[in-house]
Order: C-alpha cells, then sequence, then structure tokens
C-alpha cells in the first residue's frame, strides 16, 4: 500500500510507544540488552537475543519504547555487515549508528515535521534502512519521460515520511518537497508523470521526480537524508533491457547486495495492459533459486547477458577443424570456443564470420561461463554424427587458408587469422590449453595440430581433434638426440659440424636445440638439406645463444612448415664448447666458417670425420 494509514498504525503502536522517555530498568538480575519493542503489559518472556548465556524470564513491565538507540535487533532483518562496494558512503545492512533523538540537537537541513511517536523523521532514518528494489530505465510502451519509475522498500520497523529525500543520478539531483508516508515493510513508488491520466500504464505514484532521467546506457541512482546515503545502486555497466524494469531479487532485498547486478534480473510480469514488464508497488519475482550452500543445488545468482555487452577477449576461439580427412567440408568442419565471461551470455545476435561469409545466430543459446561451445557446420548428414554441437551455422567455408571472427553488433570479440599456417589435413588446429585466452590464440606457436581421435565415449573417428572437450596440450616432438650421451664433446670455435636427421611426416618446426656440457660458449644453429648425403642448402638457422649445462631450446621467430625427408642438422660456436657425444651413427660433416658471419646459405664444400653423434635435435609440432 502506497498510502499511510494513521488510525490503524496508531492503534497496533499505542502499547509499544508512549514517547522517548527510556525504558525502566530489568528487575532480573542478569545483565541483558532488550533491544525488541514489547507491547504486551504482564510479565513476558523475553525471545530476543540476550547478552547473557542463561534462558531468564523478564520480571519487569515492559510499556514503552527507546527510540534514541535503536540497535541490530532481528525484527528489521538487519546482518550488521557494512557494504564496501559503493564508492559513496557505504551501504549497510545493519544500524551503525545511534539515531537522532530530537528537534534541540538537530543541525542538519532535513526535513523534521512533528514527531508522532510512531514514525520516523526521514533524518532518523540509517542507511540500509530504505532500499531501492525496481528501476524501469528504458520503458518501451511510452516514453521516458511517461514510463521512468523507481520504487524503494521500507526495511525499518516504523513508518517513514520521505518529506526532503534527496535523489540523485549520475546528473543531477532533487529533493522531494511533499510528504509520502511508506509503512515499516511497504514500497513507495516514485514516477517522473504526477497525473494517473499521464502516467504511462495509469499508474499512481506515491511521489513524484520530475525533473530525473535515467541513462538507458546505465546511470546510478542514490537516496539520501540530510546525514547519510541511504542507498546507492550504480547500474552504469549493467545491461539493460528495453521494455523490462530492472528487479531485485525478491529473496534479497538489502541495501548490500543490490549493488551487485548478479542480484538483479529483469521483470518478467506485465505491467498493467501494456508490453513492457515489471512489478511496480507490487512483490519482486526470484530472478533465481535460492542456493542451499551445497554443490550441485539449483541456486544460480548471476544474471544471463546479451553477446552486447561482452568485451573484447570475453569469448575465446579454441579449437577448428579446417581441413577433415575423414569426410568432405561440407559435413566435418567445426569451430569451438570457451566464455571466459564472469556470468551466464546468451549467444543470440552472436556473428560467427569468416574472410567473405558471416552467420549469425538467430535463437537463444545460454552459455555458463568457462563453458565450450561447439559450433557445427549444418549438414543433413554431418560428419562425427555422434557428435552433438551447441549451435549448428551454415555459409561459412574455412577453407585451407582463411579466418575466422566471432563478433557483436559493436566489436570483434575474438579473432583467429590463420592464413599461411600448417594445416595438418585430417587433425584440427588445437589452442594449447595454458594458452587460452584472446591474445595467445594470435599466434601460430600457440597451436598444434590435435593428437587424439575424435571420440564421444562410444564411437572413436579416425580425425582427430577433441570437439567440446578438453584441448590436449601442446608439447611438441622431439627428432634427434634429444636424450643426453654420457660423453662430451670438445669442439672448436668457427667451424660448421653436423650430422644427419630424419623427419618422417610433414611438421611444423617450432625449434632447434642441443644438450650442453658445459656454458660459456655461445652457438649458433643451423638446418639444411640433403644431397646425395651431403649437407645443401639451408632451411632455418637461428640468432647467437649461450650454452649452458643441460637442454637449449632456441624457439623460431615464426614456425616453419618441414616436409619430411632428409636433412642436417648443424651448430657453430665463438669458443670452445662441449655437447653429448657419442662415437657411433654416421660420419659427421664440418666446414670451415667464421661465427662472427651469417650462416650460409649454401654449406661449404664439407669435409667428414668419423661416425659420431651429438646432442643436436629439433622440435616439431
Amino acid at each position: 500500500m502506497y498510502v499511510f494509514k494513521y488510525a490503524i498504525a496508531a492503534i497496533a503502536l499505542l502499547g509499544a510507544c508512549e514517547g522517548l522517555k527510556p525504558e525502566p530498568a530489568d528487575t532480573d538480575t542478569d545483565s541483558d540488552t532488550d533491544t525488541d519493542s514489547d507491547t504486551d503489559t504482564d510479565s513476558d518472556t523475553d525471545t530476543d537475543t540476550d547478552s547473557d548465556t542463561d534462558s531468564d524470564t523478564d520480571s519487569d513491565t515492559d510499556t514503552s519504547h527507546t527510540a534514541a538507540v535503536h540497535t541490530a535487533d532481528t525484527q528489521g532483518g538487519h546482518s550488521g555487515s557494512v557494504d564496501t562496494d559503493d564508492t559513496d558512503p557505504p551501504d549497510t545492512d545493519s544500524d551503525t549508528a545511534l539515531r537522532p533523538t530530537g528537534n534541540a540537537g538537530h543541525t542538519g537541513t532535513g526535513y523534521w515535521p512533528q514527531h508522532t511517536g510512531f514514525s520516523l523523521w526521514l533524518d532518523e532514518l540509517l542507511p540500509g534502512e530504505l532500499v531501492i528494489t525496481e528501476i524501469m530505465v528504458d520503458p518501451s510502451d511510452c516514453s521516458d519521460n511517461d514510463g521512468e519509475y523507481f520504487e524503494l522498500l521500507n526495511r525499518s520497523p516504523y513508518a517513514i515520511d520521505l518529506l526532503g529525500l534527496t535523489i540523485s543520478d549520475n546528473v543531477s539531483q532533487i529533493q522531494l518537497g511533499k510528504s509520502a508516508f511508506v509503512e515499516p515493510g511497504e514500497t513507495a513508488l516514485g514516477v517522473r508523470e504526477s497525473s494517473a491520466a499521464g502516467q504511462c500504464w495509469g499508474l499512481k505514484g506515491d511521489f513524484v521526480y520530475p525533473s530525473l532521467q535515467f541513462g538507458n546506457g546505465g546511470d546510478s541512482l542514490t537516496i539520501s537524508n540530510s546525514l547519510a546515503t541511504l542507498d546507492r545502486v550504480d547500474f552504469s555497466n549493467w545491461a539493460i533491457s528495453s521494455g523490462a524494469a530492472l528487479a531485485l531479487h525478491g529473496g534479497t532485498i538489502s541495501a548490500l547486495k543490490n549493488d551487485k547486478e548478479d542480484y538483479w534480473c529483469d521483470a518478467t510480469a506485465p505491467i498493467a495492459q501494456g508490453a513492457d514488464l515489471g512489478s511496480p508497488g507490487e512483490p519482486n519475482d526470484h530472478c533465481f533459486e535460492e542456493d542451499s550452500g551445497f554443490i550441485g543445488d539449483t541456486g544460480d545468482p548471476f544474471r544471463t547477458r546479451t553477446v552486447e555487452k561482452l568485451s573484447a577477449g570475453e569469448l575465446v576461439i579454441t579449437e577448428i577443424m579446417v581441413n577433415p580427412d575423414e569426410c568432405g567440408d561440407s559435413t566435418a568442419e567445426y569451430l569451438e570456443f570457451s566464455s571466459l565471461a564472469p556470468w551466464p551470455v546468451d549467444l543470440q545476435g552472436l556473428t560467427i564470420a569468416d574472410n567473405l561469409y558471416q552467420y549469425t545466430v538467430p535463437t537463444s543459446v545460454i552459455v555458463a561461463p568457462g563453458q565450450l561451445v561447439l559450433a557445427r557446420l549444418e549438414a543433413s548428414t554431418p560428419c562425427y554424427a555422434t557428435v552433438s554441437g551447441d549451435l549448428a551455422y551454415s555459409g561459412i567455408n574455412l577453407g585451407d587458408s582463411d579466418l575466422v571472427m566471432l563478433t557483436n553488433s559493436s566489436l570483434t570479440i575474438d579473432v583467429v587469422n590463420f592464413s599461411g599456417w600448417h594445416i595438418t589435413k585430417g587433425a584440427a588446429l588445437n589452442l594449447d590449453p595454458v594458452l587460452q585466452d584472446a591474445n595467445s590464440n594470435d599466434d601460430e606457436g600457440s597451436w598444434c595440430a590435435a593428437t587424439s581421435a575424435i571420440d564421444d565415449g562410444s564411437v572413436t573417428y579416425t580425425d582427430l581433434g577433441t570437439p567440446g572437450g578438453e584441448n590436449t596440450e601442446c608439447t611438441g616432438t622431439i627428432i634427434g638426440n634429444g636424450v643426453e650421451f654420457a660423453s662430451a664433446s670438445s669442439h672448436q670455435p668457427n667451424f660448421l659440424l653436423g650430422s644427419p636427421l630424419v623427419v618422417a611426416q610433414d611438421s611444423r618446426l617450432s625449434a632447434l636445440g642441443l644438450l650442453g656440457k658445459s656454458g660459456g660458449a655461445n652457438v649458433k644453429m643451423a638446418l639444411y638439406t640433403d644431397l646425395a648425403g651431403s649437407p645443401d642448402q639451408l632451411v632455418v638457422a637461428t640468432a647467437s645463444t649461450p650454452v649452458k649445462l643441460g637442454a637449449v631450446e632456441i624457439e623460431l621467430a615464426a614456425p616453419l612448415d618441414l616436409a619430411a625427408g632428409d636433412y642436417w642438422i648443424v651448430a657453430v660456436y665463438d669458443v670452445a664448447a662441449s655437447v653429448g657425444i657419442d662415437f657411433s651413427g654416421e660420419a659427421y660433416a664440418y666446414a670451415s666458417h667464421d661465427f662472427k658471419t651469417a650462416i650460409p646459405a649454401t654449406f661449404p664444400t664439407p669435409s667428414f670425420g668419423t661416425p659420431e653423434s651429438y646432442n643436436y635435435f629439433i622440435v616439431v609440432r
């Protein structure tokens, strides 16, 4: 109800309030704090939380209440915690101060009407006792001037006159100049239009705030008396739905929790005969089922956001089947991405695009925080038939050299340009699970070919990938002598010195390396093609790198496609150096070369030594 019923309230509270005189001392001998307002006149059993540890019976007759001090009791629902979210004076769910006790000591500028003995002056109200519970930010049934409203709940145990209440948003503020009484536990509705005929849906508000207008893209709402901020909700960066009021979760009417977007949701009930949704002056719906505190319950204290509220990088592309082998591209291509957003996201409106075409998700697909989403190319007879996707797209052909991006209407959320990358037929591009962010996935070095067969738990396919499942780690494969030999070599400086290396299948070269037996030298490493058993043309060379005891792995500036075949792995040192050596294998090749000069494109005419193998290796993915 919006109008305070003086007569009913007076009768109900007559026995509880006789003015402001202090309560007589209890006659029991224990030390208890009686903070409730008893309305009986006989000797009663105290049921409030006493400061002593025994259960006692009051022997006095309580006939009055103390208006000067209001401690945190269960009647007001106070929890005793303090809000730390607001940058303004903090909201509180607890009475943390003494109430003003009368006009004589008042030095503020608020309104102080004649005290009735059973209602509060506005400046007696404490933070958290008047709570913002509903805000219509962007009505669609009518203009903002006629349709915006907000709702306040009186959580104090007293009636309140809102005369003098200061209301402000991010731009301006007003002060109520008329009385508006709100009973304990009741709501007061504030509207912008004073006449019911002019107000959208014919609502009759309890008070009018004509000069404030909420920003449809976000704003804030603050209510204050002359002494403190009573409540504040900053929804500047929240998801605002046109035509639906922001409604505080019906089970969480708190000036602490209403600071957090997670405890708000879009209203679901139509207002009057309109299309807009809200519950002005009525109890709010529950936004989620109450959390029991046990893992696996259905409590969900998060609002679902639209894709328009996503920031760049909050969806991350993690797997791409570009060139399937088991079936044709039109039935087997797929795309996987994960949600890094801290709240559920509805993918309706998400655009998936390649170089030429795009597809926009037409229906609701809700994705939980951290969830992987499998998007499959729509096909009447899909490959990997038992692998279920979360959504189907059409019109996009990833091809062998392309890009893929995820966008909303205003920004690119993630893009992976794999043009020029090594694509293994029949194996999905797999993002290393420790590098799953929208910056790392721009780098080809963060990806590798999937190594495990596509498997839904009952059927195993021949193509490789983990659609909808956890990716495999991109550790790389060592080709060559990556296991340390017991003996140590003694290499002289300024000689290209190497041994043969066989690459069994097409690979992606990412690094060259060695196992040092001591430090102190610098090394340049190179890979050469083989021509009739001799090193021939340069494939790749590294920069100068210090040798140390143990593994030295020199990453290439960019991964390199490496065809299957015979190669030579070579090193040159600036001073004497030592690596692992085994006196077996094939003859080594060597040629004089000044360390200070660039590695030659063609290997100089080689000389050959006795069979020796060195701890040289390459890393491929």
